[in-house]
């Protein structure tokens, strides 16, 4: 996997999302390892760094290595601004946050690929509902979107597998790779030096395991694949859709709203309201279709107004809700 180009014109880079809504379960170290490997045999590779925490602006300013390139863009908006930040490259690795569903939906809705590293321990796969939720969100604007798991952070010489995770019920995540990244040492001395593991042991295991999952994942299957020109068309689709059936004119607003969703307590804020309904900005992730108990103040210090409706809408911003009745009845 070198150079991609499709004859003498300049091929669409390959997009690859490394994404869990668990932190600690090794994303940054699989992106800025398999970015390596993929600049060593010849691409041209952007380090896409979308976690506010700037791991990877970090990680680079511990060595004086230009290869690959890191940009931090920790936005909600990649699904409309990566045609910009990919143009002249062949492969973009993103490592997105955990626990912030905005920006890992808008990387998946932008991405060829998913790669979903998971612990061995039931702390990773618990948290996983909501991982499954943005896949399937996702993949109505990105029909195409492959997922991959892979075991992250084994122990050596432990006994647990593909076979007894398997049984964790976590299929529904993405196809689970043969591939198990090992817990070692050089993953962890590399990342404190500002290189990868094949600059610090190239004939490692670690380095092994690697390139096995590189290979094992194939990002070049998906060179065909022009999606920057889809995620345009997608892009333009997301922005545009509230506007296609809205019945009702909605009024801008910010207003704080609580909100209960299968039993449990959220927060965000409402950016436009009609009597039919209103748009909720969060940092969370939601289904459609599911239904929902909304508290908020109309003006300020005037009496709390509940009411219940549908989230008719999941978008990277928030989510769109459908009320059951008017809101000022």
């Amino acid at each position: 996997m070198g150079h991609r180009r499709r004859g003498d014109k300049e091929a669409d880079p390959v997009i690859l999302c490394l994404c869990n809504m668990k932190g600690g379960v090794g994303k940054t170290t699989l992106a800025v390892n398999l970015a390596g490997l993929l600049a060593s045999r010849g691409s041209k590779v952007l380090l896409l760094d979308a976690d506010p925490n700037g791991s990877l602006v970090k990680w680079r300013a511990l060595s004086e290595a230009r290869a690959p390139d890191v940009v931090h863009y920790p936005e909600k908006t990649l699904h409309r601004d990566m045609p910009k930040l990919a143009r002249g490259y062949e492969h973009v690795i993103v490592d997105t946050p955990p626990a912030h569903g905005p920006i890992v939906l808008s990387s998946l809705v932008t991405s060829h690929a998913a790669l979903i590293p998971m612990e061995p321990s039931p702390l990773s796969y618990w948290p996983q509902r909501v991982m499954w939720v943005l896949l399937k969100t996702a993949r109505k604007h990105n029909p195409g979107l492959k997922a991959f798991r892979v075991l992250a952070r084994k122990i050596p010489g432990s006994k647990l597998g593909p076979e007894q995770w398997e049984t964790q019920d976590g299929s529904a995540l993405g196809h689970l790779l043969e591939t198990s990244i090992h817990n070692r040492a050089d993953f962890v001395r590399a990342m404190g030096e500002g290189i990868g593991v094949f600059d610090l042991a190239p004939g490692s295991r670690s380095a092994e395991e690697i390139s096995r999952l590189l290979d094992e994942i194939d990002p070049d299957r998906y060179e065909n694949m022009s999606l920057l020109e889809k995620t345009r068309t997608e892009s333009s689709a997301i922005q545009q859709a509230p506007r296609e059936s809205r019945k009702s004119p909605r009024k801008e607003q910010l207003m704080t709203a609580d909100f209960v969703v299968q039993g449990r307590a959220h927060r965000g804020f409402i950016r436009n309201i009609s009597k039919a309904g209103a748009f909720i900005e969060t940092s969370e992730a939601f289904a459609g279709g599911e239904q929902i108990t909304l508290t908020f103040e109309p003006r300020p210090g005037s009496p709390p107004l509940r009411i219940s409706g549908t989230i008719c809408r999941v978008e990277p911003a928030g989510i769109g809700v459908q009320f059951s009745k008017d809101p000022e009845s």
